[in-house]
């Protein structure tokens, strides 16, 4: 944890909530706020299924509690796959949602490379490196 925090000083540690689903009202992500300061569907499962071991997870925030995302709900079969007609539906029906959820996933992966790169390639420039 001390290297990690040493390649990532402005990291917090926070509360985080698992759920087994999008949470997509900004009405409902805003009450979840008392609960955790994060709500995440994959680091729970991923902590519960390495039992006693302790684990640190790095979350890139992608959305926040203001903004709807779009309902995809529907868009997932029972497998987790996505069912790519049925998304693009929910999209098009929501498209100020859909907008929010595009914009913060972009915006969310450019800060992923450039974490990724800070914990596991730590002498890399990133200023000087192509697509970074």
């Amino acid at each position: 944890m001390a290297a990690l925090h040493q390649r990532l000083p402005e990291a917090e540690r926070v509360t985080a909530l698992s759920c087994d689903r999008l949470i997509h009202q900004a009405e409902e992500k805003q009450r979840l706020q008392a609960q955790a300061q994060v709500v995440d569907m994959e680091a729970g499962a991923i902590a519960q299924s390495l039992g006693s071991l302790q684990i640190a997870t790095v979350r890139i925030i992608s959305d926040d509690l203001y903004r709807d995302l779009p309902d995809l709900s529907g868009a997932t079969r029972a497998d987790g796959s996505l069912n790519s007609v049925k998304l693009a539906i929910a999209l098009v029906r929501q498209p100020k949602a859909a907008l929010a959820l595009i914009s913060g996933s972009l915006q969310a992966l450019n800060v992923l490379e450039k974490t990724t790169y800070r914990i596991f390639a730590p002498d890399v420039n990133l200023d000087s490196s192509a697509g970074i």
